[in-house]
């Protein structure tokens, strides 16, 4: 394909591949407000209620190299179109399920249709647009969609409360439509296919590995670290992590092309937005429960809380990718991480004095860098290989970013739990320990036993829950931290290199 000749319908793949990729960030998040109507009505466990939320983001951060191999060897419009309507037909059981069992089972599959369209449709982005352009499209892909992570709350809210938490996911239908329509309007153009060599040996690593480190995990936050499950799942998913990464440097045809993160700039871009996304997933769905049960919100509030997060996103990823455009991801980056910094530092202090103000500053700082920051980092990252490994690297880039949205779920939520536990409860609730354990029950969202709690008992649980949600926000301004410092890694612009050239 000669790209110095635009394709003429471009416009319209980018709405298609844009709507796609808001599905999927929808779906990370419109879950943490519907929870309590959905836990009520299918009367859904601790432990249920946690995978109800990870389940998704587990399958897609296990899944997306692989699918994102698949797309490279079926074709990317393919992969995009199966992923699309894999992605709807899951959602649409997950919004009619009987049971939790159904539910969770369904949100796996929906994960795995949103591992087979990602990769593609970001991969096509890039591709579609030139130099000078690319950084301009990527930021309504990637801001657009990213802004859908902090919509999900509140269109989740609002659905709740005038519809049925069902209706969350049978909002995908009528969008899958819209953007399998717009594919085949736009009828993108045939990308070079690689050859079929799948790397089955590593799929199963990861498949096993990944899932069994974040079970174990979020186990530790129910039945403790002395539990003889949790222990042999975390060290045995961690090991399974690192046979993955031995077997992935000595294949000729690996999963994850390993040998592209020894390219420094592409190495940071893996880096931060597997950090960032750890921060991020983790703290947002904490935040939708903290506002309900602490400051009181109503579910659509709750949603409406995120707001002054979601308009900064919206108002600088179109600038910052003219920015990337004109001196490429260092400069933007850097200071958007910085910015990010500061506000989830901020968003900390809000949590622990209960302030919304303190709150709302906070996450419109760390909005405002999250849009400085993440739309340029995408684009680099693909931009540093040519077209026909856009798909892989897409994988790659994707793999990293999903795997800190998961872990950062279950760490996170792990983190905060193991905060309640540890604190020192009154002397009437410890000698309790039926009670004590209703108290944490109520702390960590659970209906049932915050209405069985006395109103003192209710105020107990209530301070746990901010004390757990504040550590959280802690580690979160940590991650942001790190973020920032490998930010410093990158290197020159890949402006210079003109990967196009290769091909």
């Amino acid at each position: 394909m000669n790209m110095e000749t635009p394709h003429p319908r471009r416009a319209l793949a980018l709405v298609a591949m844009t709507g796609s990729l808001s599905m999927i960030m929808l779906d990370v998040t419109v879950m943490g407000v519907a929870l309590p109507s959905v836990r009520e009505s299918l009367q859904m466990s601790a432990s249920q209620t946690q995978w109800a939320i990870n389940s998704y983001v587990l399958a897609l951060a296990s899944a997306v190299a692989f699918l994102g191999k698949i797309g490279d060897v079926i074709g990317r419009t393919r992969a995009f179109l199966g992923g699309v309507v894999l992605f709807a037909l899951a959602s649409a059981m997950v919004g009619a399920a009987p049971n939790a069992e159904t539910l969770i089972l369904w949100r796996v599959i929906q994960g795995f249709g949103a591992a087979l369209m990602q990769p593609a449709s970001a991969a096509m982005v890039t591709s579609l647009y030139r130099d000078g352009e690319r950084g301009r499209a990527m930021g309504i892909y990637v801001g657009i969609s990213m802004s859908f992570l902090a919509i999900g709350p509140v269109l989740g809210g609002i659905i709740v409360e005038s519809l049925s938490w069902r209706w969350c996911f049978y909002l995908n239908l009528p969008i899958a439509i819209c953007a399998i329509a717009l594919t085949i309007a736009a009828n993108p153009p045939k990308f070079p296919r690689q050859t079929l060599s799948i790397d089955i040996v590593g799929a199963l690593l990861l498949f096993l590995g990944l899932p069994s480190f974040v079970a174990g995990v979020q186990l530790s936050s129910t039945r403790g670290w002395d539990d003889a499950l949790v222990a042999p799942m975390v060290l045995g998913g961690g090991a399974l992590a690192l046979a993955f990464l031995w077997w992935e440097l000595r294949h000729p045809t690996p999963l994850i092309r390993i040998s592209l993160l020894r390219d420094r700039g592409f190495l940071a871009s893996a880096l931060v937005l597997l950090v960032v996304q750890f921060a991020m997933t983790g703290l947002i769905i904490q935040q939708s429960l903290y506002a309900q049960t602490v400051l009181g919100f109503s579910p659509v509030m709750a949603g409406a809380s995120l707001m002054p997060m979601m308009i900064p996103i919206l108002l600088v990823v179109p600038r910052a990718g003219k920015w990337y455009d004109k001196v490429g991801v260092r400069i933007p980056s850097i200071i958007g991480l910085a910015l990010a910094s500061v506000g989830m530092a901020t968003m900390t202090a809000g949590l622990w004095f209960r302030i919304y103000g303190v709150l709302a500053v906070g996450m419109a700082l760390f909005g405002a860098g999250i849009g400085l920051a993440m739309s340029p980092t995408n684009t680099d990252a693909l931009a540093r290989v040519s077209i026909a490994q856009r798909g892989e690297a897409s994988g790659v880039i994707q793999t990293f970013r999903q795997v800190g949205g998961t872990t950062g779920l279950a760490i996170l939520m792990t983190v905060s739990v193991l905060a309640m536990r540890m604190s020192t409860l009154p002397a009437d609730i410890a000698q309790d320990p039926a009670l004590a354990e209703r108290v944490i029950l109520a702390a960590q969202g659970d209906d049932v036993a915050l209405k069985s709690l006395s109103e003192p008992a209710r105020s107990v649980a209530t301070d746990l829950l901010v004390h757990g949600t504040a550590l959280s926000g802690v580690v979160a301004t940590c991650c942001c931290l790190l973020a920032l410092f490998f930010s410093f890694l990158w290197s020159q612009p890949p402006q210079s290199r003109t990967p196009e050239a290769s091909n």
